[in-house]
């Protein structure tokens, strides 16, 4: 009735026009208008477009929808690339992304993705290693496993106060890395063992 495509939700995002991106095992889904226009008490409908823009049907994991301020909503894929959507009042624009380490390599799933404070969108891969986009999605980076990123597997990214870019691993490494720039990851004590889903700074900055 309410348009979600599957009762497993792995992500839940507001943009700046104040629609919600829902992320599900069947793909992202996301409110038909903005969710100050519903009235109060009224059910949210979703839908698998914005305007006329279809969203791609993929399944989702925890971390790969991401919204600025400024009206980019940024969806990763397990094999199709990153879906940048930039939402103005007037018109829906789409671009897709490579995930491609190589020139004519395939897309790279990706783990988790994080908007930092210029803008830009820095990958995790499930390969290894980052992919750094430029905020208009025109111009990529990749940086290779310990080389300007961490050694291990990133699987969730987190931007902290102060522009530090906090990572975490498939088995438990804690990262770090200070400025926009990133370009040294400190790994960190951790007593986890297991895959890092998700990160939280605390007001200590820790």
């Amino acid at each position: 009735e309410d348009g979600l495509p599957d009762l497993t939700v792995r992500e839940i995002i507001e943009d700046a026009d104040g629609r919600l991106w829902v992320g599900t095992e069947s793909g992202p889904v996301v409110t038909e208008r903005p969710l100050q226009s519903y009235p109060v008490g009224s059910r949210l409908y979703f839908v698998r477009k914005i305007g006329i823009r279809a969203i791609p049907h993929v399944r989702m994991r925890r971390g790969c929808i991401a919204a600025d301020k400024y009206g980019t909503v940024w969806v990763a894929t397990l094999s199709d690339g990153i879906y940048r959507y930039r939402i103005t009042p007037a018109t829906t624009e789409v671009e897709r992304v490579s995930t491609a380490t190589t020139p004519h390599g395939p897309n790279e799933a990706v783990q988790s993705i994080v908007i930092r404070p210029d803008g830009s969108l820095w990958v995790a891969i499930a390969t290894g290693g980052l992919i750094v986009v430029s905020p208009d999605g025109l111009e990529s980076e990749y940086r290779p496993p310990g080389k300007r990123a961490p050694e291990g597997i990133v699987a969730a990214l987190h931007e902290g106060q102060g522009r530090v870019l906090w990572a975490g691993g498939t088995h438990g490494e804690i990262y770090r890395a200070q400025g926009v720039r990133a370009d040294v990851f400190e790994k960190l004590e951790s007593p986890l063992t297991e895959r890092v889903t998700m990160l939280r700074e605390t007001e200590d900055h820790e």
